[in-house]
């Protein structure tokens, strides 16, 4: 489970060693979890939503995939209430937990550690960033068809099946605003909406 981890064996063997992998499953909330917020995590399997809760709202601000592994738990220091960013699963996921200490002792010797602490950093840091520019700059309809692409790009499949529900807390948005930016896109030849699923289509799928 190791082995697609961006490091050398010299690495990997520490991670073996000294290590402990995690099991959460779909719809667990990763605050909740004590052993998550006790160590430096990296995400090995599986897919985790970030959501950010305001006014007693939760909205959507990005995705962490296995695909682009990345140290998970930054936003849990205790700088920042942990009841404001929410890491929640959305597909069965596999952790690396490693004790804070010894990940922290890791990266004066091995550069590659330092290196991959300061991406994760950065990318979670750009990822918020460029939330709050597409909140900030694009339409509600905008935002839907970017919402998709991404969902799409994350289960690498045309047709993508989320509740409007879900769709309407993720954006936080009504439903009924939801229903009709989906109206809109479908008018406009970028998706097909079925009763239980979205179908982005094909033109619009080539150009993630």
């Amino acid at each position: 489970m190791l082995k697609d981890l961006p490091f050398s064996k010299e690495v990997i063997k520490l991670f073996e060693t000294y290590g402990k992998i995690l099991h959460y499953k779909k719809g667990d909330l990763l605050q909740n979890c004590d052993e998550f917020n006790n160590g430096v995590c990296i995400l090995l399997t599986g897919i985790v939503k970030i959501s950010i809760n305001h006014h007693n709202k939760r909205t959507l601000l990005y995705y962490i995939e296995s695909s682009n592994s990345k140290i998970m738990n930054y936003t849990n220091s205790p700088n920042i209430p942990t009841d404001e960013i929410c890491s929640i699963v959305v597909e069965d996921i596999s952790i690396l937990r490693i004790p804070n200490n010894l990940f922290l002792e890791w990266t004066n010797t091995y550069i590659e550690l330092r290196d991959f602490m300061i991406s994760s950093f950065q990318y979670h840091y750009m990822s918020i960033v460029n939330k709050m520019q597409e909140i900030s700059n694009q339409s509600l309809e905008n935002n839907l068809f970017n919402y998709i692409k991404t969902k799409s790009k994350l289960y690498n499949k045309n047709e993508i099946k989320t509740p409007l529900l879900e769709i309407s807390e993720d954006l936080n948005f009504s439903r009924e605003a939801i229903s009709r930016g989906l109206k809109a896109l479908e008018l406009n030849k970028k998706i097909i909406r079925k009763t239980r699923s979205i179908i982005l289509l094909e033109k619009n799928h080539e150009n993630l």
